[in-house]
């Protein structure tokens, strides 16, 4: 937790102020006290990129580093360096339309040696924006356009300021001016800005329905009563004629069903949407995880780490492991797609891909045993992640097919060699526990969850509630005696 908080004055340069400005004081050089805080916060400096042009402006100061130049490489590093022993968190560098291909900011993203991350200010002077002239049409356009070319050129970047996995962005000037008319509504440009990929869909639909080949469907006033003739002329005409026009409608229509339907599945089941956030983050956090296809599922939290990336689950049977493996499985495939997820939160780094061992079937084809077809599959994730891939990988009860000591040895050597790849995250479950207690005793990347089950005399209820540990319940052979098997063997005719 940062106690103190500091601002390299060295970092804020601000020019166009008056000598006895009421905010500043007359001298560049001045101290800025201590500040004490009780909570951990975010610390950003402003980034001006002087230039040979600015110093001579007749500036009495000088700095530090002298009359430098901003985009030269040693200053850039040096600026840096005082950022991350001040414990600045992001520069903001300003974007004004003009400089689209700003140098600066390449040459912050170019040379990263620091922890020191970009937030772009975007200066909306450009567009001379203001309700009495509002962020409309062409404005809206513009801003738009400049927002996806950002998006693409640095907030998807891991070099990007974000909070909770999304971008930070300054938007100036504010213009809370005392007058309505000279402010602007910034809720309605959002409310614009979220509304833009249904809005294009929207467009291109009226553009379809302006062409001039279509123009015939403005004359058609009674659909009830459309002579024979007629319809045969507009079968051809949309058929044939505007066959381009109506492939690209029914694909629109089609996309609008998918986005209702999920939108209503979404709200029915209490689905959410996950966060994505860069590789480099190496994280996956997974709050009120349940299975979609379950009324009143019981939800648990999951998450994985560099430093913890291997979770050894146990449980009995029954106890709900497998379910669970499932509704993670599930999650992560859903989320890498950017459809709703069944989950109170999720935010996870993308990954490469998903494997997962559950009910791995044996092959009369080829001649396979289940145990050799579970070797076959372990042996496929191993060249995955030995090619350095990050993954998400689930193994169910591995090596179930043979003999408990080859089981046991085979489970804690196959975990114990995947969890050296800490890029990538596995979740394994066993009904040897003894693995568990081997991987705890030599130390690693795990975290030990288990599945408990509370005996209520000879009856086993089960919580479904992820607990940290590693179980000691053993009821096989309760639920076999409580289902009367062997007195069923046993009995005669």
């Amino acid at each position: 937790m940062r106690t103190t908080l500091y601002i390299l004055c060295c970092l804020l340069i601000i020019t166009g102020c008056k000598k006895n400005d009421e905010y500043l004081p007359p001298n560049f050089n001045y101290p800025i006290p201590q500040v004490n805080i009780t909570e951990n916060v975010n610390v950003g400096a402003y980034f001006y990129n002087y230039t040979a042009a600015d110093w001579s402006k007749g500036i009495s100061d000088t700095p530090l580093l002298g009359n430098y130049n901003a985009l030269n490489v040693a200053t850039m590093d040096q600026e840096r360096k005082w950022a991350d022993s001040a414990g600045v968190d992001f520069f903001i560098f300003n974007w004004n339309g003009a400089s689209a291909g700003d140098p600066i900011l390449n040459s912050f993203a170019g040379e990263r040696s620091s922890n020191v991350k970009m937030v772009i200010n975007y200066n909306t002077a450009h567009i001379n924006a203001s309700n009495a002239s509002p962020v409309t049409g062409a404005k809206l356009a513009t801003l738009i356009r400049e927002f996806k070319s950002l998006s693409a050129s640095h907030f998807n970047k891991d070099y990007y300021y974000k909070i909770d996995g999304q971008p930070v962005v300054l938007i100036t000037p504010l213009n809370l001016a005392s007058s309505k008319a000279a402010s602007i509504d910034y809720p309605a440009v959002m409310a614009a800005l979220r509304c833009e990929p249904v809005q294009a869909h929207l467009r291109q639909v009226r553009a379809i329905f302006d062409h001039k080949r279509l123009q015939w469907l403005n004359e058609v006033v009674d659909l009830t009563h459309i002579p024979l003739s007629k319809l045969v002329q507009y079968d051809h005409q949309l058929r044939t004629g505007c066959r381009k026009e109506m492939k690209a409608l029914t694909e629109i229509i089609y996309l609008f069903d998918v986005y209702i339907a999920v939108a209503n599945v979404a709200r029915t089941k209490q689905l959410c949407y996950a966060r994505a956030l860069p590789k480099l983050e190496n994280v996956m956090r997974i709050a009120g995880l349940f299975h979609p296809s379950l009324e009143q599922a019981v939800p648990n939290h999951i998450s994985f780490t560099t430093e913890s990336n291997v979770a050894f689950l146990t449980g009995a049977n029954m106890a709900g492991k497998s379910t669970f493996m499932k509704s993670f499985g599930i999650a992560v495939y859903l989320s890498h797609m950017g459809f709703p997820v069944a989950a109170g939160k999720m935010e996870f780094s993308v990954k490469d891909g998903l494997f997962s061992t559950i009910n791995v079937p044996d092959s009369l084809e080829h001649g396979y045993s289940h145990f050799y077809a579970e070797v076959l599959r372990v042996k496929r994730v191993a060249e995955e992640v030995g090619a350095s891939k990050d993954l998400v990988v689930i193994f169910d009860e591995l090596f179930k097919g043979t003999n408990v000591k080859d089981a046991f040895d085979a489970t804690l050597a196959i975990t114990s060699a995947f969890s050296a790849h800490t890029n990538s995250f596995f979740i394994i479950s066993s009904h040897i526990i003894e693995v568990g207690e081997a991987l705890r005793e030599r130390g690693g990347s795990y975290q030990f969850l288990y599945l408990p089950t509370i005996m209520e005399g000879n009856v086993p209820r089960y919580t479904y509630r992820l607990t940290t540990g590693i179980t000691g319940d053993r009821h096989g052979m309760i639920i076999i005696e409580n289902e009367g098997l062997i007195e069923l063997i046993r009995k005669r005719e």
